[in-house]
């Protein structure tokens, strides 16, 4: 059940500390001020349990939109601080858990300290912090920054590297495999061309062989005629010729 205080008209009260739109809800640091903590009356006031509880509620803030405010309600306020199921032990740690936080009018709570770490850190987010020579943490981020882009450019050069290889590869297969299949169809194209050239003189010398065999037949089949014998020399052929 809300308190008086949550019954209370809420349009008397004081305006939110931070923007309503302060979404922190991606920023994983909060930046705590521990001299600031251990100076004040909240760290002799709380007990451990305390303690834990208003550290939860300080986190689960951060969470929240806007960023460092909390609800008005006592049974979420139980479930952020880990007292889900135990609205007495709540009750109990509650007034030394929110130590510190007050009403606005938009009916949230706000902590002072919790809206200047707010603010800090949504500069921090919204414009890029220049870093002077003289910070030691701006060597180690260049050393860093350094560091991924070569890792990124050994990165890249490998898949090139892959990449040719991988074409090389495939280009020596495409050339094995046209060797192959060129030497295992030429040997048979000679080979049948050797063969078909061997029957073709074969074949010529046979027919010369049938065409000489044909010839010789006919000359010995043919008989040859005799010359007919001479006239007689008579003795009118004898005065003629004187």
């Amino acid at each position: 059940m809300p308190s008086d205080a949550q019954q209370q008209d809420c349009s008397a009260l004081s305006s939110p500390p931070v923007p309503a739109d302060i979404d922190l809800r991606s920023y994983c640091w909060m930046k705590l001020d521990l001299s600031r903590l251990h100076s004040s009356d909240f760290i002799h006031l709380a007990s451990n349990e305390e303690f834990g509880a208003a550290v939860k509620l300080w986190t689960e803030s951060m969470r929240q939109v806007p960023a460092g405010s909390l609800p008005n309600d006592d049974k979420i306020l139980a479930c952020l601080a880990g007292y889900r199921g135990s609205p007495r032990r709540w009750m109990k740690v509650k007034t030394i858990a929110l130590h510190g936080f007050s009403l606005c009018s938009d009916g949230r709570l706000y902590h002072p300290v919790l809206a200047e770490m707010v603010l800090d850190a949504w500069g921090n987010k919204t414009q890029q912090p220049t870093s002077s020579p003289s910070d030691p943490r701006a060597k180690d981020r260049e050393r860093l920054r350094r560091w991924r882009a070569a890792q990124r450019a050994r990165q890249e050069n490998g898949q090139h590297i892959r990449t040719e290889e991988a074409h090389s590869t495939q280009t020596d297969e495409t050339i094995e495999t046209f060797q192959g299949r060129f030497t295992e169809t030429f040997p048979e194209t000679a080979e049948t061309f050797h063969r078909k050239e061997g029957e073709g003189e074969k074949r010529e010398r046979r027919n010369v062989d049938n065409v000489s065999e044909t010839a010789g037949e006919t000359f010995q089949e043919t008989p040859l005629t005799e010359p007919s014998p001479l006239p007689t020399a008579t003795r009118e052929g004898t005065l003629c010729k004187k």
